[in-house]
Order: structure tokens, then sequence, then C-alpha cells
């Protein structure tokens, strides 16, 4: 796990998979998870942020922080991304 600005990134990925699937978590819910999933999604990576009831329906536990998941092989590019949108003013 990684945390960089107010985010924490965690590779939710099995082992040896080439494609790697992301979760990021703010530290605080402010709901910018969801406007950094925008702006990683303008940069070119798939990125979305599921809603609490559609993780309590898959999980059976809603998320008390809005998360966000990202699908990219390209680790240091997206930790790299999570560090220039946590500089930026809000």
């Amino acid at each position: 796990m990684f945390r960089v600005g107010p985010f924490f990134i965690r590779n939710l990925s099995p082992v040896g998979k080439s494609v790697k699937s992301y979760l990021i978590a703010e530290q605080n819910p402010y709901k910018s998870v969801e406007k950094l999933s925008e702006h990683l999604t303008k940069q070119g990576y798939f990125s979305f942020t599921p809603t609490s009831e559609a993780i309590a329906r898959h999980t059976g536990v809603a998320p008390r922080t809005p998360i966000s998941i990202v699908e990219t092989a390209d680790e240091e590019g997206l930790i790299s991304e999570v560090e220039n949108f946590s500089r930026r003013p809000k």
C-alpha cells in the first residue's frame, strides 16, 4: 500500500497479472477521489468510482470513505499522476 498525499493506493491484483487493479481511497472523505478518478480518465487510465450501494451489494459492507478503482500496467505513472493531482489547489 502506498500513501500519496491524502490518498492511499493499494494493489488488488494477483501476482503475475500484467494489467493491475488499484484501489484508491482518501484519508478524509472529501469526495475528491471522484475528481481524481475523472482526472485519471482524462489522462488515459481506466478509472471508475463505484457507489457505496454497489460495493455493499457485492461485499455486504458499505465503505466509510469514497473509493476509486484504476486498471493500469504503469504503476509508477499512476503514482505520479496521483501526486500531481494532490498538489493542485482545490
